[in-house]
């Protein structure tokens, strides 16, 4: 059971401090103060929303660490339901690692979306800002930093793990300007039955949109 301070994870809301508990009709409630919202949330101790406690520092930057092994895998959907629910299924995990995994697979499709002078679609675009708001605040507090911090520390950190960089095949230069995203190449692979996945190796960093967004680039390792 969490204890007034701590700071948890309250499903898709995100970051929030446990302010009290509350009892009322011998139920417990938590009452919490979101991070990164205006708002108060009176949760059922043994509701159905999932909580768990934020990512340690160094449960933080064991994820970080993983980015370079992290494949991706875009999908593509005939039917707006289908992409939505696999949207979801990522997002009602609660789970850190797998928004950095849809995450990151969204903005594989954008950049391919681009390459072919073509808009993301909208359902991409809004689960890609909501895994990034996610993502991205809960990285804030786990490493004890600014939010705006957050980027250049995981640019850092991955550029000290690489090791073999020659073996990238097709390596970009990172553009620092927050208002600038790296162009990569994706081959996307599809079937005929409505889910296209294409499977590609990454190396990644992050750098923050102009709007404030987490956006990553890739460098990718054919397969």
């Amino acid at each position: 059971m969490f204890q007034p301070g701590d700071l948890i994870i309250y499903g898709r809301t995100g970051v929030c401090r446990v302010e009290r508990i509350e009892v009322q009709d011998d139920r417990q409630y938590y009452c919490l103060q979101a991070l990164y919202q205006t708002c108060m949330i009176r949760a059922p101790v043994n509701g159905k929303v999932l909580m768990r406690p934020v990512l340690s520092r160094e449960e933080a930057d064991r994820l970080i660490d993983s980015i370079p092994s992290v494949t991706v895998n875009p999908v593509e959907c005939h039917a707006l339901r289908e992409l939505i629910n696999h949207y979801l299924d990522s997002v009602n995990t609660c789970d850190a690692a797998e928004l950095l995994a849809m995450t990151m697979s969204i903005y594989a499709k954008k950049q391919l979306a681009i390459k072919n002078k073509k808009k993301l679609g909208a359902i991409d675009e809004r689960f890609l800002r909501e895994g990034e708001s996610l993502l991205f605040g809960e990285l804030s507090v786990s490493l004890g930093i600014p939010p705006e911090e957050v980027p250049n520390y995981i640019q850092a950190r991955i550029s000290g793990l690489r090791q073999e960089p020659s073996i990238l095949r097709h390596c970009e230069t990172a553009e620092r300007s927050w208002q600038s995203v790296s162009s990569s190449i994706f081959s996307l692979n599809g079937n005929k039955t409505g889910v296209r996945i294409a499977t590609a190796s990454v190396r990644t960093g992050f750098a923050m949109t102009a709007k404030g967004g987490l956006a990553l680039k890739f460098t990718l390792l054919n397969q």
